[in-house]
Order: C-alpha cells, then sequence, then structure tokens
C-alpha cells in the first residue's frame, strides 16, 4: 500500500491512470461481476481507450487538489453512458450513469 501511495506521488498524473483496470460493478462490491477498462490517458487531458468492450468517446482526465479524475461517454443500443471516476489509494472509484435506462452505478476499479 505504502509503495502505491509513493507510486501515485511520484509518476505523472497519465502514467497512473493510462493501462488495465478490472472494473468491479458488482453490487455488493464483492467482484462477482467485473469488466475489463484500458484506458490511455495522454498529457494533453484526453483519454482515450475501451471500457465494456466498447470505445471511449470524449474522454479527459485532469488533476487538481491533489485528486486525478476521468470522465468519459460510451453508448450501446440503450442510449449513453456517462462515467466518471478518480485516483484513489486503492485504484479508482468511479459511477456511470446509463441515460437510456435512467440508472447509476457505483464502481470500484484495480490493477
Amino acid at each position: 500500500m505504502l509503495f502505491a501511495s509513493l507510486l501515485l506521488a511520484t509518476a505523472a498524473p497519465a502514467e497512473t491512470i493510462g493501462g488495465t483496470w478490472t472494473v468491479d460493478l458488482s453490487p455488493a462490491g464483492d467482484g462477482s461481476y467485473t469488466q475489463p477498462m484500458t484506458l490511455e490517458a495522454n498529457e494533453d487531458g484526453t483519454l482515450g481507450g475501451t471500457f465494456y468492450g466498447t470505445s471511449i468517446e470524449r474522454g479527459r482526465w485532469a488533476e487538481n487538489s491533489g485528486r486525478t479524475c476521468i470522465s468519459f461517454v460510451t453508448s450501446d443500443n440503450s442510449g449513453a453512458y456517462l462515467h466518471a471516476g478518480c485516483l484513489t489509494e486503492g485504484g479508482m472509484d468511479g459511477q456511470s450513469f446509463a441515460t437510456g435506462r435512467s440508472t447509476l452505478f457505483l464502481w470500484k476499479a484495480t490493477r
């Protein structure tokens, strides 16, 4: 845990965001339902990649007041999904809003 904290403190934000994450979407947060998320964070603040098997659209990341966060959109036949998450010591905490289903999903991601 200390190593992860030191890594977050010394690495550039784009480096700490980029890569492959495992997102736990299970309601109980018990890891029973996960999906991969691959992020490509660019130094200009743009964000690309895939989540839930769908390409990330209009992705951005930012760092402010000691927090590093992401926001992006994906879509499927039911409509757009608005995603946001912030890095934590243990990974990333986030949420996804399914606009076509009016449902909010809370999630945690780890490497």
